[in-house]
């Protein structure tokens, strides 16, 4: 089982979750961008070639790796591995899954961050803003109110895909450990089954889970509404009013 590569895909499966792949992955993909269509028309298979090579895996496990997308959502894909036995037996596609639906919610997360960030950095849209209100004042109130607005969901994000990522990667580390002293194949299909409940648990919507994705849920669409709003004109105080006890709501979570 480790002359077939058992650690090395195991390294790989952590790096392709939550690590370097996905974070190369998500910076081509989403990176200074804002417009979804776009993102659609991008060639992922080529784009998740380059972060499986630039991650430092070798070509001949980098090409077992495919992903694609599964739906209309800038965010869904679906990744698979190509194996042979013993490590297609122990590496089961429920496993897969799991890693699957933990690298599309840091994908989430990763869009969320892209989407606040344009709206930071968009001087542009700001001073167009400002322009079309005939008062002037109310509009640099609101445009502050705005920017202060995003900058909390920028610092409330960032901490929930550091905590998020961090999980995930303690389940890889963890069980990396347990797979160097398996003696025998019950023993690595044990230990990687265990993985498999822990990163399935991550990913539950119950208890404490559900509020923690349900958050997730509210920053997507707050960046989102916020981007939109930006961008055509259209800041109103009852809107920002309504984005700030949001984001007060979410941070009081945390707290």
């Amino acid at each position: 089982m480790r002359a077939a590569g058992l650690h090395e895909y195991w390294q790989d499966m952590k790096e392709v979750t939550c690590g370097r792949v996905a974070h190369y992955f998500a910076a081509y993909a989403y990176g200074c961008m804002s417009d979804p269509s776009k993102i659609v028309a991008m060639h992922t298979a080529d784009l998740y070639k380059t972060a499986l090579l630039r991650s430092g895996i070798p070509l001949e496990r980098a090409k077992n790796w495919k992903l694609a997308r599964t739906a209309t959502s800038e965010t869904d894909y679906t990744i698979s591995c190509e194996l042979e036995r013993p490590l297609s037996y122990v590496f089961r596609p429920t496993l897969i899954l799991a890693m699957n639906a933990c690298m599309d919610n840091m994908f989430r997360l990763f869009r969320v961050v892209e989407l606040l960030t344009s709206v930071s950095s968009d001087r542009k849209t700001d001073e167009d803003y400002r322009q079309v209100n005939e008062n002037r004042a109310i509009a640099e109130r609101r445009v502050r109110h705005m920017c202060f607005i995003v900058s909390k969901l920028l610092l409330l994000v960032s901490v929930i895909k550091d905590l998020f990522v961090g999980k995930v990667n303690s389940i890889f580390d963890r069980h990396a450990v347990a797979l160097q002293r398996a003696q025998e194949v019950e023993e690595v299909d044990d230990t990687l089954s265990r993985a498999e409940t822990e990163l399935q648990a991550l990913m539950a919507r119950t208890d404490i889970r559900r509020q923690f994705h349900e958050i997730v849920d509210l920053l997507k669409r707050l960046a989102e509404e916020i981007r939109l709003k930006s961008v055509s004109n259209d800041l109103r105080s009852s809107t920002l009013l309504r984005w700030h006890k949001a984001t007060v709501g979410a941070v009081d979570f945390l707290s």
